[in-house]
Formats: C-alpha cells, structure tokens, sequence
C-alpha cells in the first residue's frame, strides 16, 4: 500500500474509527484516543495485507474500521483496568491503611506522591501524565517505595 492509498483510507474511515473510539473508549483514557487509532490502522494494514484490497469492498470500508476501532477501545479499557488492578494490589491488599500512614510521611516526596496516586486509584499511565513522568518512572518509583514501605513495617510480602 502507498503512502497516498494509506491517506485514502484514514480520510475515509476517520470519521468511522473516532465515532468507535469516542464511544468505547472511557471517558478517563481519553488521553488514549492516539494511541487507540494507532492501534486500528495498524491492525487495518495487517488486515489489508494479509487478504489484500481486493477482498475488501470500499463501501466496507468504514464498517471495518469502525469494529477494529471497537474491539481496540474495549481492549484499551480491559488494559487499564488491569494495570490500576495491578498498581492497587501492589500496595493496598499488601499494607494495611494504618500501617502505611506513618511510614508513607518518611518517604521522599516523588515517592511518596506516586503511592499516594496509586493509592487513590489512578492508573500508571494516569499518574505519569498529572506528574509529568514517563510510566517507567512512575513504576520504578512504585517498585521502590514497595521496597521501602517493606523495610519500615518489617512485612516480608
């Protein structure tokens, strides 16, 4: 596929695929919403690749796009679900409130603000973006705070 057949496609299926994605995509990972189009045009190109243009009628086109679009939303909302599942029971079902409350003051304060985001619920990628951090700081602060917390109430888990 050419660069200009490529433009064809994402001018005649934009609307489809942003329709899709507003829908499905919820409301807090519209910082996402790149990230997911990407996702369906890449996906659009694998597709076209492996059964060829040919197999595709224009007219569906859209119709196409707007399921990959779909199907690329909802994974994106199972995805961040799991890293919030994973960031939250990485130090709420390991700590007790009470046994974090004081140990939590002794941590450096860009420790300390990442486990407390966490703790609110936010996700890693949500936190990266209010902080201003890469997701692999914001984990690398978590994994370490994890570690300190650890020391200062002696549990093992």
């Amino acid at each position: 596929m050419t660069e200009a057949q490529f433009r064809e496609l994402v001018s005649s299926t934009k609307k489809a695929v942003l329709g899709a994605i507003r829908r499905y995509l919820k409301a807090d990972l519209a910082h996402s919403v790149d990230d997911v189009a990407q996702e369906v045009y890449m996906k659009f190109l694998k597709f076209i690749e492996k059964r060829g243009m040919d197999a595709i009628r224009m007219e569906s086109l859209s119709s196409l796009a707007y399921t990959i679009a779909r199907n690329e939303s909802i994974r994106m909302n199972e995805r961040a679900s799991r890293e919030l599942k994973a960031g939250m029971d990485a130090l709420v079902v390991r700590f007790e409130p009470e046994e974090v409350a004081l140990p939590l003051e002794a941590l450096k304060p860009e420790f300390r603000s990442v486990v407390e985001h966490t703790m609110a619920g936010l996700s890693l990628k949500e936190i990266a973006l209010t902080l201003g951090l890469p997701v692999g700081t914001v984990k690398s602060r978590l994994h370490r705070a994890r570690l300190i917390l650890k020391q200062e109430t002696g549990h093992e888990n």
